[in-house]
């Protein structure tokens, strides 16, 4: 007998950010393959690879550092990421400015997308009791018109309680049966009535979701340094990397966000990587 046994995987998702020649795909390269490429082709991304580690199936989205690229990478991490590792490289010019400018924009976006919640949340709340109360006067002011439909409605409800007609399709059954006795004028009216009807629902639908939004918050996604090529630091000298590695503290420090050294070239600390990516999400 075979017993074949399926162990279900984690799926996690990770974007890989950097200015650019910062190493980011022959990070997601190595990663993937093991090899070394010190070439790889320009990313116009983004740059998709996938990796098994210890049970979690691992998708690196590398996206391209040129300026060129910015808008789509940001509008993609703004929806989407949930994870997010920063390369940084003291041989490449920028590469901390961008770093920090990066990791501020996408905290700053999610900020902003939590007032535009608040805002278009105050926006309805505002035109909610008006648009109620505009309703109840024109039902009130035609409510015998409108009982008519409403006793339609109940007298032609589907028997079969998994069936589903609309507002809109009783309507145009009405119509068709009471349009030459009550004539267009009145059916207008009841039409009038159920484009109102449907405003105030909608209303209190979008409402209700953005509260649920608001309540949830917007998440910000959880971020990493990766500071790479650490195999050129003793080339580089002190006197280069003693102020790359005072500034890479502070806007560690600025933003509490973890740290990680190593080398796409070598292979050191990408282990380190993967298993940052698998605490995170556990905690996502």
């Amino acid at each position: 007998m075979i017993i074949i046994i399926v162990i279900e995987m984690n799926k996690v998702m990770v974007d890989l950010i950097g200015t650019t020649g910062a190493g980011k795909t022959t990070i997601a390269e190595r990663l993937k393959s093991g090899q070394f490429n010190a070439k790889p082709p320009m990313t116009t991304g983004p740059n998709i690879v996938t990796i098994n580690h210890a049970n979690n199936l691992i998708t690196i989205r590398d996206h391209p550092g040129n300026e060129r690229f910015q808008f789509m990478v940001n509008e993609l991490i703004n929806k989407q990421a949930s994870i997010v590792c920063v390369v940084v490289d003291p041989n490449t010019k920028n590469s901390l400015k961008e770093a920090e400018e990066n990791i501020t924009q996408i905290i700053e976006s999610r900020k902003a997308k939590f007032k535009e919640f608040e805002k278009q949340k105050q926006e309805i709340s505002n035109s909610l009791p008006g648009l109620e109360q505009k309703l109840n006067e024109f039902k009130e002011k035609h409510k015998d018109l409108i009982s008519q439909f409403d006793k339609f409605k109940e007298e032609h409800k589907p028997k079969n309680k998994d069936e589903f007609i609309s507002t809109s399709e009783f309507f145009e059954k009405f119509k068709n049966i009471k349009e030459s006795e009550l004539g267009s004028e009145k059916l207008n009216l009841i039409e009038e009535a159920i484009k109102l009807e449907k405003q105030v629902k909608n209303a209190q639908s979008n409402l209700a979701k953005l509260d649920l939004k608001i309540r949830a918050g917007v998440p910000i996604p959880k971020m990493f340094l990766f500071c790479n090529k650490e195999d050129t630091f003793e080339e580089l000298g002190e006197e280069k990397l003693n102020p790359f590695f005072e500034n890479l503290e502070k806007i560690k420090n600025k933003f509490n966000i973890e740290l990680i050294s190593g080398s796409a070239k070598t292979g050191n600390g990408l282990n380190a990587i993967l298993d940052k990516i698998v605490n995170l999400n556990s905690s996502v």
